[in-house]
Formats: C-alpha cells, structure tokens, sequence
C-alpha cells in the first residue's frame, strides 16, 4: 500500500480523495492541520505521498507554509490542492520547496473522481520518486520492453517475454513465458497494473490480482485463462466470473475475426 497523508479541513474533500484513491493501492490517513500532521509523523513514521490542501481554516499555517516546515525535516512527494489557484502568487513561495507546479491541482477535480485519480497517477510516474516510495517505476524505455527502476539500476523485460502480472501482498509477482523462476519485485499490483496500461495498451487489469499481457492469452475455458508459452509450460490462471464478459471484449479489439 502507498500510505498517503490527507491534510485537508473538510471530511466531505477527504472522503472523495479516499473514494477515488484507496483501490489504486493507496492508503490514506486524514490530518485536519499541520498539528496532526506532525504527530501522524512522529508516531506513524514519514508518509510514501502527501496531498496537502492550501487553505487550511483549522490551522493558522496554509498548506504551503505547513509543507515548508515538513519538507524541511522529512522527504516525501506532495500535490497541493486548491480551489484559488494563481499561479505568480504561489510560483514565487513554492521554489523553495522543490514541487514543481503542474503538482497543483484544482479541487473541483474531485468531482471526477476518473480524472482525480488519473492526474495523481501522471503525477507519480512523472517524478522519480521510487526511493522514498515502496512501489517501483515502470518504464517504456525502449518500443518493446519494460524497464523497471531499482535503487542503483533499471531491471529491463521484453515485453513478448512477460505472460502476466500477479499481485502478492505487497509484492507483484512477473511470470514469464519461458517458464523460469518468477520474477519478484516490491510494488502494488494496481500501481503497476496502471503505469504497465499507460505504456502497453495490450495489458489490462484483471480483477484485483492480474495485469495480464492480451497477446499473450491461448484461449479461455470458462473461467480459466490459459497462456502461450514455451516448452510446453502450463500457465493458467481463474478470474472473476464478472470479469469475463470484459475480457471477452477486450480480446474481440484485441483479435478482431476475419471476415470469410
């Protein structure tokens, strides 16, 4: 899980966040002013992200003075939300801390919770952050393979070579094609499962365990879903049985029939 740290004054903006984020892989944690953000430190440790709403009623710091004290002690990324963003009024106060400006967001993107979610993924993968956080960052460093950014160096996987994504824990599992010793690497299977979509268009979530590559699928028997692979490997996995129509359809872009 990427445990963020909300501070935000209204429980209405914080619920949304919540709504929108926690089956991304995020586990949110509501602080009402800089107070209980500082105690949520010292007693929980130093959050992976922090959403920091600038106006704060409940505290006589706003959020960019509040994130100043904070950044000043600890290392986490941070997006600021506002309903009254000016630009040359906030660009000036901000440098200082480092966050670039396309990490302010307007509130009223909480109204989409889609497009909310969306833009603090762009976010995330924009900036290397995989050291402060506990989730790896894919890559499309060449046309057909996967990078995969580790402290000291990049783990590189052909694309062709990767059958799917399996979510263990706090932990995705990469199984590949070969039938070799499964790949682990540390990291939420949704966080990657959304960052493997944006690079590969063939690969889709499947329930809350799979990102499957679709090129990579022989044929589905009920419920079952089995795998091409090499020297006669068995790779089969059972999904959903809701998510089966969507796979269907998926597959159907995917491999259109030939017209006779």
């Amino acid at each position: 899980m990427i445990r963020t740290l909300v501070i935000e004054d209204r429980n209405r903006d914080f619920q949304s966040m919540k709504d929108s984020l926690e089956e991304h892989g995020f586990e949110l944690t509501h602080a009402r002013n800089s107070e209980e953000a500082e105690r949520y430190i010292k007693e929980q440790g130093v959050p992976n992200f922090c959403i920091m709403d600038i106006h704060l009623r409940t505290s006589e710091k706003d959020g960019i003075d509040t994130a100043k004290e904070l950044l000043a002690q600890h290392n986490f990324p941070l997006v600021f939300l506002t309903n009254h963003y000016d630009e040359q009024e906030y660009s000036k106060r901000v440098q200082q801390l480092g966050v670039p400006l396309q990490c302010f967001l307007p509130k009223n993107l909480l109204d989409n919770s889609a497009v909310f979610t969306d833009r603090i993924m762009n976010i995330l993968s924009d900036f290397d952050y995989w050291e402060t956080m506990p989730v790896p960052r894919i890559l499309a460093l060449q046309s057909r393979k996967i990078g995969v950014s580790k402290r000291g160096g990049c783990d590189f996987y052909s694309r062709d070579d990767i059958l799917y994504f399996e979510g263990n824990g706090d932990k995705t599992l990469i199984h590949f094609t070969d039938n070799r010793t499964t790949q682990s690497m540390s990291g939420n299977i949704g966080f990657i499962a959304f960052q493997v979509r944006k690079v590969f268009q063939n690969f889709i979530m499947i329930g809350s365990s799979y990102c499957i590559n679709l090129e990579k699928i022989s044929h589905l028997e009920g419920t079952t879903l089995f795998f091409e692979s090499e020297r006669n490997a068995t790779h089969f996995i059972s999904i959903p049985k809701d998510k089966v129509s969507d796979l269907k359809s998926e597959l159907h872009i995917l491999r259109p029939k030939k017209r006779r």
